[in-house]
């Protein structure tokens, strides 16, 4: 026998039933990876003679695990611990450089998948749209359901995937699914946002910085609202915000912008103490247009990025990063995608992820 097994003892005292005690006990045993994928389990009589529990417990426990797909049970085989399979969906087409942060993401959901011994399965450029009252599919939607005829998922977790493709994706199947996004209506696991604008406002007021104005939060979003909750809390001037005009990730047309908004400062014979930048891939444009305008960071102006801890870009001036985790996402995104598969209790959500400062 496994020793791991000879663990287990009955509390008595808890009133919880036999049954759902050993249900938990191998759920640990297996979220932990104690019992690894591919152990064979002993027999219903072997583990109700090691436990002193009856035979009904044991075998009631077993089946649960079996119909939610921890275990395989078959004749003259005995009970085996299965490895799980779990689709990994990202909306995004990898291969194209500005989505840095979802490959990060979807590297490390794969990789902590692989740390429990399970199988993961990637489906990128992952997209379902209506369209005249039809529904529309990617390529890799198409070859995902294909798929899942000839192979059990256990779970899926979705990658910044649009409310559309997420809730029609919900629709087409009841296999138990996370979502990571930043959309807060359709999100399980995000990052917050909130505390990104309220965060890097604080930091900057408590550094002596008044003015600060802020590129890439739109004035209704609840960031910008945090922003404002910030500036309001340090006495600060209302800071002033820009929205993204044409392409963010494109370098040209970012440096463009913000170079436009240089000049308007000199015209109206000010610079802000602060600036905040509300994407990494927009904040190289940013910075290409500031060294093109001869502004001083950080003597005349400080900059502050959202970042991602994984892909540090060089961006040629000092910034500070206001750092995201993907590991912690993925993380979260698998342990909560568990809970579901057991039918454990869930807690609030989305689960908000707070990130860290990096000064440069």
């Amino acid at each position: 026998m496994n020793v791991i097994l000879k663990d287990f003892s009955v509390d008595r005292s808890s009133g919880e039933r036999v049954q759902k005690q050993i249900e938990a006990f191998l759920r640990l045993q297996i979220w932990s990876g104690r019992i690894k994928p591919g152990d064979r389990l002993p027999s219903t009589h072997e583990l109700t003679k090691r436990w002193s529990v009856n035979l009904v417990s044991v075998q009631k426990a077993m089946e649960r695990l079996t119909q939610w797909g921890l275990l395989v049970r078959k004749t003259k085989m005995g009970t085996v611990v299965r490895p799980l399979t779990i689709g990994i969906l990202s909306q995004p087409d990898l291969a194209q450089e500005s989505h840095h942060y979802v490959r990060a993401l979807t590297k490390a959901v794969r990789s902590e998948v692989e740390s429990h011994g399970w199988i993961p399965q990637m489906y990128d450029d992952f997209s379902i749209k209506m369209k005249f009252d039809r529904v529309e599919e990617s390529a890799n939607v198409s070859r995902l359901f294909v798929e899942m005829q000839t192979q059990r998922f256990s779970g899926f977790v979705l990658a910044a995937q649009t409310y559309a493709t997420s809730s029609l994706f919900g629709k087409r199947t009841e296999i138990p699914s996370v979502h990571c996004s930043q959309e807060y209506r359709t999100a399980d696991v995000m990052n917050d946002y909130y505390r990104f604008a309220y965060d890097s406002v604080e930091f900057l007021a408590k550094r002596g910085r008044r003015d600060i104005e802020i590129i890439g939060l739109h004035e209704n979003s609840e960031a910008f609202s945090a922003a404002l909750a910030a500036a309001a809390r340090f006495d600060l001037p209302r800071p002033r915000t820009h929205d993204y005009v044409g392409d963010s990730t494109s370098l040209h047309d970012m440096s463009r912008q913000v170079a436009g908004l240089v000049d308007r400062w000199k015209k109206e014979g000010r610079l802000p103490e602060a600036l905040i930048v509300a994407d990494d891939i927009a904040m190289r444009g940013v910075a290409l247009a500031l060294i093109q305008k001869g502004v001083r960071v950080p003597a005349k102006l400080e900059v502050l990025t959202q970042a991602n801890v994984d892909v540090l870009f060089e961006y040629g001036i000092p910034v500070i990063r206001y750092a995201f985790t993907p590991k912690r996402n993925a993380e979260y995104a698998v342990d909560l995608l568990w809970r579901k598969i057991v039918h454990e209790p869930l807690s609030d959500r989305p689960i908000l992820l707070a990130g860290k400062l990096l000064e440069s």
